[in-house]
């Protein structure tokens, strides 16, 4: 966060003297994708459009390579996609997910915490 508010001229002691909460909360909610705030606020976010796609264009050549061989006409050894951020691999389907779920544990402690609502200004 402290990255994201020097790129701006602006530093967290600011905070209360020309600084507002609602000015922080803005500039991280918009936090670049690609930088790390976004990263950290949704994993999914650590990769930027431009990542994506050349991912996406990567496998997508992998794929084409492996059609032209005889695993592919044998239906073996075929391709995987590399992993993205917030991706898991589950363990029971094997396919990735970027669903995460909450232990017994999280969930009681996600349930204790004080409901209040954000205003915006």
């Amino acid at each position: 966060m402290e990255l994201l508010l020097i790129e701006h001229g602006l530093r967290l002691r600011m905070l209360g003297h020309g600084l507002s909460f609602n000015d922080l909360y803005i500039l991280c909610a918009h936090a670049p994708e690609g930088s790390a705030l976004a990263g950290e606020i949704d994993p999914a976010a650590k990769w930027t459009h431009q990542d994506y796609m050349l991912w996406s264009m990567e496998y997508s050549l992998r794929w084409l390579a492996w059609s032209k061989t005889k695993d592919a006409q044998h239906k073996r050894h075929r391709p995987e996609p590399l992993p993205t951020p917030g991706k898991r691999k589950d363990s029971n389907s094997g396919r990735f997910t970027d669903i995460q779920p909450m232990s017994v544990d999280e969930m009681r402690e996600y349930l204790k915490r004080p409901r209040h609502e954000i205003r915006k200004t």
